[in-house]
């Protein structure tokens, strides 16, 4: 089968290989992938600024199809719709399993950066990882369930966003596009921000339902957060632009107790954050690097029922053998979000 292999550190060192299909061991489902999103931390990866274990087929954002199953595997069947959590290996018994966060299990090893991910033709998942997708749900935003979950791991697991609140999202990217989203279904009032290059991604937002859109470089942000909150700041931040002006505008526009989450994934360390806001304001940071299983639950769940709109967001699909473009277009930013076609949204027996 076709398959984007990492097949060695360093930059770059991808190429795209014809491998031996993979079988399915007890446990665990094979699954033919139909779309597949690029993920910046698959970008990391290609850039050898990430871990991972190569040789490894990259990718964990994926819709496809179960084709065949493994010995003892019961809840799931052939021509079942499927997406999945990308924890590939965890091993159940650190603290952080025990306290029910797999994501951060000291022996956690993932598909995509260990074992092997969905920029392929096939996959193998464990039984336990699976996430059943309704037909109803378009196969562009199925794709792109893995990061909605992420999202909502955000919004309801760390900030508890909820009506009333005032919510400021930094970076009206794909991730930033969806977290708006997602907060916006809970209620709460969305300002997202970006700067002059971001023209016509503050228009889709202000598409998407964002109550207020801001060009940070040609408006007064704090103005107007100042203005819709009676003085006190915002309630979260969302930071998903990789700057550090935005992490330290973050800071500054918050209300006091208030809290900032992390989603941009920085690949190296931030010089210049003012850290005296955190302890002066005494807010609260968090990181969001991954999602739990309610999560991905939460997600299936939104888009069923029509409370978010991510589909305008997956704009850009290639097939395997463009990857090069496909990889070139995502790190420019000219696109939302890219990905790869790999075959048809239906089951077919034998497939």
């Amino acid at each position: 089968m076709k398959a984007l292999v990492k097949y060695e550190k360093g930059r770059g060192c991808a190429e795209l290989r014809n491998i031996p299909e993979p079988t399915p061991g007890p446990g665990e489902v094979k699954c033919r992938v139909v779309k597949a999103g690029i993920c910046g931390s698959d970008i990391h990866v290609y850039h050898d600024t990430m871990n991972y274990v190569p040789p490894v087929v990259m990718g964990h954002e994926f819709i496809g199809y179960i084709t065949e199953i493994g010995e003892g595997v019961t809840k799931y069947q052939p021509g079942d719709r499927v997406t999945a959590e990308i924890g590939h290996y965890v091993c159940g018994t650190c603290e952080f399993c025990r306290e029910g966060i797999p994501t951060m299990c000291i022996n956690r090893k993932s598909m995509g950066y260990v074992f092997d991910g969905v920029f392929a033709e096939y996959v193998i998942i464990p039984e336990r990882d699976i996430v059943l997708v309704p037909k109803e749900i378009d196969s562009i935003s199925a794709m792109l369930i893995e990061p909605l979950a992420c999202c909502c791991r955000g919004c309801f697991d760390f900030t508890k966003v909820r009506p009333g609140m005032v919510v400021v999202v930094f970076g009206p990217g794909p991730m930033g596009q969806m977290i708006a989203q997602v907060c916006e279904a809970t209620g709460a009032t969305v300002v997202m921000v970006g700067i002059d290059n971001d023209k016509e991604r503050l228009e889709l937002a202000r598409e998407l339902g964002a109550d207020y859109v801001v060009n940070s470089h040609q408006e007064d942000l704090n103005a107007l957060v100042k203005s819709i909150t009676r003085g006190y700041g915002a309630d979260v931040a969302f930071e998903c632009s990789e700057s550090v002006e935005a992490v330290n505008t973050a800071m500054d526009i918050l209300r006091k107790t208030g809290t900032m989450v992390q989603f941009a994934c920085h690949s190296e360390p931030l010089n210049g954050v003012n850290w005296h806001t955190i302890f002066a304001k005494e807010l609260r940071i968090f990181g969001a690097m991954s999602a739990v299983t309610h999560n991905f639950q939460q997600a299936v769940e939104l888009l069923k029922n029509q409370q978010v709109n991510i589909k305008p967001i997956g704009d850009s699909l290639f097939k395997l053998e463009d990857w090069k473009d496909a990889i070139a277009l995502q790190e420019s930013k000219k696109a939302y979000k890219v990905g790869f076609d790999i075959s048809p949204d239906e089951y077919k027996e034998n497939s």
